[in-house]
C-alpha cells in the first residue's frame, strides 16, 4: 500500500531512532517485515507469544530466514503457521541475522551470558507497542544490550497514560514520530474508506444515563 511504502522509505530516510504512528490494523507488521528485508540486522521485539508468531509470519511470507528468540512453544507455533499459510518450512533457523524475540526471552538470556549474537553489530531493533518503551523499563533495557542499537518504534497511539514522554531526552528511547501524509486526518475513516479496515457499530449509555 502507498502508506506502507512511505513509512518504509521515511524510516530508511530517518537514520535516527524515530517511533512510527500508525492504525491498529493498518498494517504494521507488513512495514516492519519490509524493513527487516532492508537492513543487514535486525531484531523484531514484542512482548507477548502471539505477536512473535505474527511477526515470525510476516518474515516468512517474504521469505525472509530468520532466528526466533522464544520459548519452545513459540518457535513451534511459529513453524505451524509458516505451513499453513502456506511458505513451506525452513524460514525460522538458528544464527540468522534478522531475530524474532521477546523482550523477557532476550533479557533472560543476556543476564546468564547465553545470548549468542554479536551485540556490537549495528542492530535496527523493532519494538512493537512501543508507547510502553523507555530508557528505565526493559524496553530500555533491550537496546542498551547492543552497543550500536537504533531503535524504531511502532504504536498506534505513541503517548503514555502516566504522562512519560517518550523522547530520548526525557527518559524514553526516540527521536522522532513518523506519520504518514495521507492519513494526518481522520486516519481511521480513510482507511475503511479504502477498504483496508472494516465498518463498525459503536455502543454507548444514552445521555440521560450519563447525565445521572
Amino acid at each position: 500500500r502507498k502508506y506502507q511504502q512511505e513509512i518504509v522509505g521515511a524510516v530508511i530516510e530517518c537514520g535516527g531512532s524515530p517511533i512510527v504512528q500508525l492504525d491498529t490494523g493498518a498494517g504494521k507488521t507488513q512495514i516492519i517485515a519490509a524493513l527487516c528485508a532492508h537492513y543487514s540486522h535486525s531484531i523484531v521485539l514484542v512482548h507477548r507469544n502471539e505477536l512473535a508468531v505474527q511477526a515470525s509470519e510476516k518474515l516468512a511470507a517474504i521469505g525472509v530466514a530468520h532466528t526466533i528468540i522464544t520459548s519452545k512453544q513459540t518457535q513451534q507455533r511459529a513453524d505451524i503457521r509458516h505451513v499453513r499459510a502456506g511458505h513451506g518450512r525452513g524460514h525460522a533457523k538458528a544464527g540468522q541475522t534478522t531475530i524474532v524475540a521477546s523482550v523477557q526471552s532476550l533479557l533472560s538470556m543476556h543476564d546468564r551470558a547465553a545470548l549468542d549474537i554479536d551485540l556490537s553489530a549495528p542492530w535496527r531493533v523493532f519494538i512493537d507497542e512501543a508507547h510502553h518503551a523507555l530508557a528505565d523499563n526493559m524496553w530500555g533495557r533491550a537496546v542498551g544490550i547492543f552497543t550500536k542499537a537504533s531503535a524504531i518504534g511502532f504504536s498506534g497511539t505513541p503517548a503514555r497514560l502516566d504522562g512519560r514522554s517518550l523522547h530520548a531526552s526525557d527518559g524514553g528511547i526516540f527521536t522522532d514520530l513518523i506519520q504518514s501524509a495521507e492519513l494526518l486526518i481522520d486516519s481511521t475513516k480513510t482507511l475503511i474508506g479504502r477498504g483496508y479496515l472494516c465498518d463498525f457499530r459503536y455502543f454507548a449509555p444514552s445521555s440521560k444515563h450519563l447525565a445521572r
